[in-house]
């Protein structure tokens, strides 16, 4: 799931993967390197992938078989949701000068569409790279965060509005995140908002100063808080009753990724930050991992164990030792002429190599996902990889 649960802590209940024993499988599921873009998400016996070729994918988590494919036909804006049976999934419709926005369900079993709902689409959610976003749901209602300024509440068994809550502005809108009777979505408009699940009313809002373009935060729910980094990197600790100021944490890097949150402590990292340990109850740093590579993704935890993206690389860090424990590189292909995203990926990497006398690797990894154990991870070369 998007950030491992539906307050978006990034933190996992599964085992340890301490050691990488071996590529479990790898699954081809962007055809376009260069206009790169699946979201994925894992539960319930399967692997759920929305590619940039306009299709759903559904895969055997085990083995990587394709179980089912649904041809949506339209560009995919989210990482899909896994809750209950069903798979919950954002697409745009371009018809000429009008853009639909759809929330879709499809049956996990068949990948058999079971209802849609209209969403507003807004030409200016188009600064923030679209903002994809990822539905949570609570008790019978799915809800998420569309470019128009509205959170939107769905039955999930009839896809029928149940409430609507409106921001200031017409900005497009966070994932959002839930826990208990609270949901809280961060908007263009510049506000983090708490509402009422029960009613849909809102409990506070609270100014942060608005998004990061092409590169948005969303809110993440913890310790009975709410946190949440503004469009100048500065991570906002607030009550999640009240919406009153805790702490707040400022990094001088150009982009820090969405952190993990626990209870003890916030792990977090940039294009240019290192991984830093901030105390939960002040926000000051703890720690920081010294290390000369580029991370790229969000990290994730699972145990004592964190693991992160980077340029040419996924990490595994021992929060007990902050040592590294192992990094996992893609693995050519038996016949790389007949894989032209590997090919061209190698040849760029010669060509910038040979005019700037630095290394570069253009294999970009995502943000893991972990499910039963293993780690399931994108590459910019347009695979899915499983990791045992």
């Amino acid at each position: 799931m998007f950030r491992s649960n539906f307050q978006r802590t990034g933190v996992y209940s599964t085992s340890e993967i301490r050691q990488f024993n071996r590529l479990k499988w790898r699954s081809p599921k962007s055809p376009d390197f260069l206009t790169w873009c699946f979201g994925f998400t894992a539960g319930e016996g399967i692997v759920c992938i929305a590619s940039s070729d306009r299709h759903v994918y559904g895969l055997d988590s085990e083995t990587g078989q394709q179980l089912w494919i649904y041809q949506l036909g339209e560009k995919i804006s989210s990482s899909p949701t896994i809750c209950d049976g069903i798979v919950y999934v954002i697409s745009l419709k371009f018809n000429g000068a009008i853009t639909d926005q759809y929330l879709r369900a499809i049956d996990i079993k068949s990948g058999q569409e079971l209802w849609q709902f209209k969403l507003e689409f807004q030409p200016s959610s188009l600064i923030y790279g679209s903002v994809p976003s990822s539905p949570v749901v609570s008790q019978g209602v799915v809800y998420i965060g569309a470019t128009d300024g509205y959170l939107y509440g769905i039955d999930i068994s009839s896809g029928e509005l149940v409430w609507s809550f409106k921001t200031t502005k017409n900005m497009p809108l966070t994932p959002p995140a839930l826990q208990n009777d609270i949901i809280c979505v961060a908007s263009g408009d510049g506000y983090l908002y708490a509402i009422d699940l029960s009613t849909g009313q809102q409990k506070w809002k609270y100014e942060i100063g608005g998004l990061k373009p092409f590169s948005p935060s969303f809110p993440a729910i913890a310790n009975q808080s709410v946190y949440i980094i503004s469009s100048d990197n500065t991570l906002y600790s607030l009550n999640l009753q009240t919406g009153e100021l805790i702490w707040t944490f400022k990094d001088k890097g150009m982009c820090l990724y969405a952190p993990i949150v626990t209870e003890k402590a916030i792990y977090i990292c940039g294009s240019n930050t290192p991984l830093s340990a901030l105390n939960i109850e002040t926000g000051k740093t703890l720690w920081a991992f010294q290390s000369d590579v580029k991370y790229l993704s969000s990290p994730v935890m699972v145990g004592n164990i964190i693991y992160i993206g980077g340029q040419g690389f996924l990490q595994a860090l021992d929060l007990s030792t902050r040592k590294e424990l192992w990094q996992f590189s893609t693995p050519l292909p038996e016949n790389i002429m007949l894989e032209p995203q590997f090919l061209i990926g190698k040849l760029g990497e010669q060509i910038l190599s040979k005019l700037t006398g630095a290394t570069f690797r253009t294999e970009k990894f995502s943000t893991p996902i972990i499910y039963e154990s293993v780690i399931y991870v994108g590459c910019k070369n347009g695979y899915l990889y499983a990791l045992h």
